[in-house]
């Protein structure tokens, strides 16, 4: 049996850094210093942002689609299992 997905429920986030430094050309010739990468996530009530490093950008990205596909797939069955709900009360009234 194959391993479980790893999830993610959060966005991942592009963010440019303006450092200190007067006159700092990188700042101006592209907004700051990056792309450095966070996820985005909600964690009880309040909104987080955590540092992702560049080498496990794809495994997070892949954690968030993964998430999404779960989360999809469970919509579908709570539609269908409504449907078979609802087609099963009508039949007994």
């Amino acid at each position: 049996m194959g391993q479980a997905p790893w999830l993610l429920a959060g966005t991942v986030v592009e963010r440019y850094l303006k450092c200190r430094r007067k006159d700092c050309r990188i700042c101006a010739k592209q907004g700051g210093h990056g792309p450095a990468y966070y996820l985005s996530i909600r964690e009880d009530g309040r909104t987080r942002m955590v540092y992702i490093p560049k080498d496990h950008l794809a495994e997070v990205r892949r954690a968030i689609s993964d998430y999404h596909a779960v989360r999809d797939g469970l919509q579908e069955l709570t539609k269908r299992e409504l449907q078979k709900w609802r087609k099963k009360r009508s039949r007994q009234s």
